[in-house]
Parts: C-alpha cells; sequence; structure tokens
C-alpha cells in the first residue's frame, strides 16, 4: 500500500504533462493546417494530376512517386481509445486503457501527436489492491512528403514504465521511410501499404528507486520498423508493425516489439478497436522486473472525428 500512495503524484503529474503536451501539439498541428489549407484552396480541374489514379497495384519496389498534385486534401483528425477489462473472485483485477491521438496530414507534411496511458490493479483474499502496472507514454512525430515512395521523418518521445522499472525514457530519432508497396488511390476505400523505416535514435533512461541496475544511462540506437497497413472499408482498418531496436555499439542490447492494431466502424464516428502488443526488453530483469517480455491485449471503443 506504501508503494500505490508514493506512485499516485507521479500518476497526476504524468497526466497533467500529457494534457498540456497535446495542447501545445494540437495547437501547432492545427496552425499549420490554416496555412497548408489556404495555399492548397480551390477545386481541381477534372483531367488534372490531383485528380488521377491508376487502375491496378504497383508491383513491389516499382510504386512510382505522386506527382505534385497527388495525395488527399490537408485533412485534421482527432481520435480517443478507451480500453478496460475487470475480474472478481479468487482474484480481482481492474486494468483501463486510452489514446489520445491529434494528426493532421496532406501531401506534403503529416504530424501527429499520441499519449497511451494503462494501469492496473490486482486484489487476492491476502493482499489488498496492489498497482501492477502502470506505463505511459507522449509522442510527437513529423513525416515530411509521407505519400513519396522515400520520405524522412523525425519523432521524439517520452514514456515511463512501472513493470519495466523505468521512471523516464526520453527518445529522439531521425530516420527514413521506404514504401515497399501500395495501392495507387492512398485514400481510397479500399488501400492497403508496406513500408520499411530506417532510424538513427538517442536515449536517455532513468530507472526507478527500485531498480536493481542500469540506474541511469544514455545510448544511441538505430532501429527497424516493418509497417504494414490494410484499409478494407471506410472506417475498417488493420495494421501491424515489427520494430527491432538494438543498440548501435552493442546489438545483444536491444527492445523488440510487435503489435496490430484492428478497427471496425459501429457508427460514423465510433468503432470497436482491438489492439495487440508484445514488448521484449533484453535488460529488463537487470532492473528488477520478473520478465523480459511483456504482453497486453485490450478491447475497447474508438471515437474519431476528421475535417479536411
Amino acid at each position: 500500500m506504501q508503494h500505490c500512495m508514493r506512485i499516485g503524484p507521479t500518476v497526476l503529474d504524468k497526466v497533467r504533462a500529457g494534457v498540456q503536451f497535446l495542447t501545445v501539439a494540437g495547437l501547432l498541428i492545427l496552425g499549420v493546417a490554416t496555412d497548408g489549407t489556404a495555399q492548397a484552396a480551390g477545386p481541381a480541374k477534372a483531367g488534372s494530376p490531383a485528380t488521377a489514379t491508376a487502375a491496378a497495384p504497383s508491383p513491389l519496389g516499382t510504386v512510382p512517386g505522386p506527382a505534385a498534385g497527388d495525395g488527399p486534401p490537408p485533412k485534421i483528425s482527432l481520435s480517443a481509445d478507451v480500453t478496460g477489462f475487470a475480474s472478481y473472485g479468487n482474484t480481482s483485477e481492474r486494468r483501463l486503457g486510452t489514446l489520445l491521438s491529434v494528426a493532421r496530414g496532406d501531401r506534403v507534411w503529416e504530424m501527429d501527436a499520441t499519449a497511451i496511458g494503462t494501469y492496473s490493479d490486482v486484489e487476492t483474499p491476502t493482499t489488498p489492491y496492489t498497482v501492477n502496472r502502470r506505463s505511459g507514454s507522449l509522442l510527437l512525430a513529423v513525416d515530411h512528403r509521407p505519400f513519396d515512395d522515400w520520405s524522412p521523418f523525425a519523432w521524439a518521445k517520452a514514456e515511463g514504465s512501472l513493470e519495466y522499472r523505468i521512471a523516464l525514457r526520453s527518445q529522439v530519432a531521425l530516420g527514413l521511410k521506404r514504401v515497399l508497396y501500395r495501392t495507387p488511390a492512398a485514400d481510397s476505400l479500399l488501400s492497403e501499404s508496406v513500408a520499411l523505416s530506417l532510424a538513427i535514435i538517442r536515449e536517455e533512461t532513468r530507472a526507478t528507486a527500485s531498480a536493481l541496475a542500469n540506474p541511469d544511462f544514455s545510448v544511441w540506437r538505430w532501429s527497424a520498423r516493418l509497417r504494414t497497413r490494410r484499409k478494407v472499408t471506410r472506417g475498417m482498418e488493420l495494421l501491424a508493425d515489427l520494430y527491432y531496436r538494438p543498440l548501435v555499439a552493442e546489438v545483444s542490447r536491444y527492445t523488440l516489439e510487435a503489435s496490430g492494431t484492428a478497427t471496425f466502424p459501429l457508427a460514423t464516428t465510433v468503432g470497436l478497436v482491438v489492439r495487440w502488443r508484445h514488448l521484449y526488453d533484453s535488460e529488463a530483469t537487470l532492473r528488477g522486473a520478473r520478465s523480459n517480455s511483456d504482453g497486453t491485449i485490450n478491447v475497447g471503443l474508438r471515437l474519431e472525428f476528421a475535417r479536411r
């Protein structure tokens, strides 16, 4: 119980920081969107490059880059996911997961601010409720010319995890994305894409007071990410990620993350979301975690609003 009381202010501080982060990021994204919309105003004429699409998918590795007028018009979207789980009886457990995202994208810039949080506690007949999972992350990402075959990107991320004994991990990355395959119309009712991203990451980690080793360290990592996305219908989408992040100087120290998300429309702005995530951290047990592997499966609702 002392442990639960100690982490309470930390949770509130992270919530306040997340709200401030998303507020600033949202204002920046909305400001850029307003400028981009003003510059891109005006209907496209019939037969212009902005309205031309190919009739068949391009083969792997031979996708032509979009012309200057291709790609969907600027789009601003706000989405919120809420997932929950509860059990009772011999063991009582409560789990809550949240995700809030603000994004703005067009053919030149794509920006996204995302906050993710997970909380869980458990009670048994012999022990009171004890927090066994608490993690949160804040991410700000920028992608230049996202509809091109080659596109540079950058992102910054801050995260913390009780179960992995991480008080704060901050990362800044710069990389390049290559689209290996995609259907011609990036915003059609039926579209799919496969992309490979390579990046260099600067990481600083501060472990919790209960960690057994590696209290603080700064490292350089490189990363490789393979992402597949398939939009089956408007509102129904499948997304899968495989993310490998080793140290530059020592590849035996790494994290490997596999994740998948499926969304199914229930109404105009409401959908069912199923999210799976598995993370392997080669140094988690050195910090005092029970295992190097950790996974979650969450089912919940998504509210999404978009404006073009």
